[in-house]
């Protein structure tokens, strides 16, 4: 004779970490529901590991949808959990959860604890939650401080970022090493620092055909490629905010360098200039490659062609499927002609005398002031420095004290650590703190002498610096329309200044915010290549 259920269950495990398997929990919450006679429905398997609300877990939605559909053929389910824990790590959500359960009409049952809803039972499964809640923070509190240590130590307590892969080592004995599409990511990281790639797009694209990203929209990838571009570990170093990590030198091999890294950072922010690759050098087309055409954006290519009078040179779109070639007008441009109107337009850039002299006393005046702000800086750095280290020698005295009770000892330890971290953290800033270049009027000087003829310092450049004087005069290529000329003109951020200048009598205006990290990006950058171009 066939034994009538006790009841129904449904059986909901959790694993706790992704490592674990959760199928040994089934086999146990199974031989419960066999032995108290309850007939298994389904099982709700979550990989959702951790605290927090439980409507953020998967299999736990899932579950309370499938009772919520169900016909009320059964008076109630009972579920049946492996552990205490796998219910909620957290205090809140456990009684949230009870609460659910008891609108569902859910019976909750566990392998290693009864639950009991009288008073002092309910009293006592909220201890047990409390309990279990503090030992969840206390295991990552732990976990955090592991790997805060190792981090700065110099190495990667992470999972390997993508273009490395984790090995042992008798030295080190976990480092990460460049693997087989560290080639990749580092010519795609080199080509978008020094303009070669304009675009992010244009890098996930990149990679993608290298196999790093999958066959989904380029877009898609937008955000895992700027996680790259913004990691320094592939400069070498390490570095994590969350966990005041300052940045510093790891043990791992960098694919790529530090001043590498700094100029993708220079881009992603807006303060670099948007660079074009360096195509093949001639004399003849030295616009090349920083002309665009107007229609298709793509840059105009140079070439001779044969006609009634002879050899002609000109600049021409080369894009076969661009807007341009179905138009019945002119297509191209002979080289004198665009080389006249970019004489003429850079020519307009020339400042009077009396906008170079208010130019050059409006950037002194910036450069005092940005002189005495980071001075205060530091020094409000520095007092704060000696302010923790005098708390620190403070609560050490009281940490020796012998008649200091063993849990007092430990909070005055922890937050010592605290503060050691605090004033290591302003110690690095102090040392690494990157001092405003007292020859700064110097180079101003300089760039603005030179500036004075702009189109004098184009023709005077070589044909391999002609790419950094077009840069110091515009922030990206030029549109070209074969009928109107130049069309959008995107201008630096020097000629810009001169131009906000433009008719002002007296001192009595401003550099605009938003264009002063610009500036110091913009001489910084002159400087470094103002003898090559000079």
């Amino acid at each position: 004779m066939t034994k009538t259920p006790k009841g129904i269950a449904l059986i909901y495990v959790r694993v706790s970490s992704t490592k674990q398997d959760p199928r040994s929990q089934i086999v146990r919450c199974k031989e419960y529901c066999e032995q108290q006679g309850y007939l298994v429905e389904a099982v709700f398997q979550d990989r959702y590991t951790g605290g927090g609300d439980f409507r953020e877990r998967p299999a736990m939605k899932e579950m309370l949808s499938y009772v919520r559909k169900k016909t009320n053929y059964y008076k109630s389910y009972t579920v049946v959990f492996d552990d205490l824990k796998r219910f909620a790590r957290d205090t809140k959500f456990h009684i949230d959860l009870r609460t659910t359960f008891n609108a569902y009409g859910l019976q909750p049952k566990c392998l290693n604890y009864n639950f009991d809803d009288t008073p002092e039972g309910r009293f006592m499964e909220t201890i047990h939650a409390a309990q279990n809640e503090l030992e969840r923070h206390q295991n990552r509190r732990q976990v955090i401080q592991k790997q805060r240590a190792r981090l700065i130590a110099g190495y990667n307590a992470f999972p390997a970022p993508l273009g490395y892969k984790k090995v042992k080592d008798s030295l080190h004995g976990t480092i990460d090493i460049p693997n087989e599409y560290a080639t990749y990511i580092k010519k795609a990281l080199e080509r978008y620092a020094n303009g070669e790639y304009n675009r992010r797009i244009d890098i996930v694209r990149y990679l993608q055909k290298k196999g790093l990203f999958g066959k989904q929209a380029a877009k898609k990838y937008l955000e895992t490629l700027t996680n790259i571009c913004r990691n320094v570990f592939y400069a070498g170093y390490i570095a994590y905010k969350p966990w005041d990590v300052e940045q510093t030198k790891g043990h791992h091999e960098a694919i790529i360098s530090l001043r590498t890294y700094q100029r993708i950072q220079d881009r992603l922010d807006g303060v670099a200039t948007t660079r074009t690759p360096k195509r093949t050098l001639h004399p003849d087309y030295p616009l090349r490659g920083r002309i665009n055409c107007y229609y298709c954006k793509k840059p105009l290519t140079g070439a001779k062609s044969k006609g009634n009078g002879g050899i002609y040179k000109k600049y021409y779109c080369s894009n076969p499927s661009c807007d341009l070639r179905d138009m019945r007008q002119k297509k191209s441009v002979c080289t004198q002609t665009l080389h006249s109107q970019f004489k003429a337009l850079v020519s307009s850039f020339q400042p009077s005398e009396e906008l170079y002299l208010l130019t050059l006393s409006l950037l002194t005046e910036e450069w005092n002031k940005e002189t005495s702000n980071q001075q205060e800086y530091l020094q409000k750095q520095q007092k704060e420095k000696e302010k923790i280290t005098q708390e620190i020698d403070r609560l050490i005295t009281i940490v020796t004290d012998p008649s200091l009770s063993e849990s007092l000892r430990t909070r005055f330890q922890e937050h010592i650590e605290k503060l050691d971290a605090q004033s290591q953290g302003i110690a690095q800033l102090l040392s690494t703190t990157i001092e405003i270049d007292q020859t700064f009027r110097t180079t101003v000087v300089e760039c603005l002498e030179t500036l004075k003829n702009p189109y004098k310092l184009w023709e005077s450049a070589s044909l391999e610096d002609k790419q950094q004087v077009f840069y110091f005069l515009f922030d990206a290529n030029l549109e070209y329309e074969p009928i109107q000329g130049f069309r959008t003109i995107e201008k630096s951020v020097i000629i810009r200044l001169f131009e906000q200048f433009e008719g002002a009598r007296s001192l009595d205006v401003h550099i605009d915010p938003k264009i002063s990290n610009q500036l110091k990006h913009y001489f910084l950058s002159w400087k470094q290549q103002i003898k090559a171009i000079s």
